[in-house]
């Protein structure tokens, strides 16, 4: 659950930030949300003379042949964010998953808005449940209530449920996907790159008992998004071998995100909320 002082605490937060941009933008508007300004339109093949920053470097990577990536200005700027509500994400020692990452959607939410741009929250597991993008502190107040009585459930699909949403995304925005993502990352990666015309930022969000392990001996492990109980042995060498394996998952969804130029973070559930969003925004 999200209390109402929550939303108090970003207020605070907002004007802290503001001093601190305002300090180094003297008599300048400029967006709080990262990376806003310049957005891309489309690619075309490279003709000399044309900015070599600009190269896609992945596309040529593919194809073996030069292709720029060209970029225009953002007006009313649409922040689409999505949320992992399956049934993994309940879990949590002392706050859950789901707790976590509603906090960090309202908080992107409430940046968006303040910025005076349009704003989405959806849920996600196996389909997609999407809120009509809108402007003001009435929209806040929905959504505030939507997370807080919505109750996670179900399978993740990303490939299903986030390439579903990317087809409704009419213009260039910003989309934000907050999940633990412990999954396949080959259905990851490809679900990511629907959003590849889009600035994208990727959240990871874990329990700290899901980054080091301390379940020893005969334990039963439940699934949480089918209910299946396996009944195992936990060692140290098998707590070893999951920590090689969970950091690897995580290296290799980062790359992923590097590959597609989006932005990526890993956080658990103790990391602090509020220094995430200084952080990210108080640049």
């Amino acid at each position: 659950m999200v209390n109402e002082d929550f939303l108090k605490q970003l207020d605070r937060l907002k004007l802290v930030i503001d001093r601190k941009v305002n300090a180094h933008m003297a008599g300048q508007k400029e967006s709080l949300m990262p990376g806003q300004g310049l957005i891309f339109k489309d690619r075309a093949q490279y003709t000399p003379g044309e900015d070599f920053r600009h190269i896609d470097w992945q596309v040529l990577a593919r194809t073996d042949k030069l292709f720029v990536r060209h970029f225009e200005s953002e007006k009313n700027l649409t922040v689409h964010i999505l949320v992992d509500y399956s049934g993994s994400m309940q879990y949590g020692t002392q706050a859950s998953k789901s707790s976590y990452a509603a906090m960090l959607a309202l908080g992107f939410a409430y940046m968006a808005n303040k910025d005076g741009e349009r704003f989405s929250i959806s849920t996600f597991s196996d389909s997609i449940e999407p809120v009509r993008p809108r402007r003001g502190m009435a929209q806040m107040a929905s959504v505030f209530e939507y997370l807080n009585t919505k109750r996670p459930k179900g399978k993740t699909s990303y490939s299903t449920s986030l390439m579903q949403y990317a087809k409704r995304i009419s213009s260039s925005s910003m989309v934000v996907v907050i999940s633990d993502f412990l999954y396949d990352l080959k259905d990851i990666e490809e679900a990511l790159w629907a959003f590849s015309k889009h600035q994208l930022i990727v959240v990871q969000v874990l329990d700290p008992t899901e980054r080091h392990l301390t379940l020893e001996g005969d334990v039963n492990l439940k699934d949480l998004e089918t209910g299946a109980v396996m009944h195992t042995y936990i060692t140290k060498p098998f707590r070893n071998n999951y920590a090689k394996q969970l950091d690897s998952h995580i290296i290799n969804l980062a790359q992923v995100c590097i590959s597609m130029r989006a932005k990526f973070y890993s956080l658990s559930v103790n990391d602090p909320v509020f220094d995430f969003f200084y952080s990210l925004f108080g640049r």
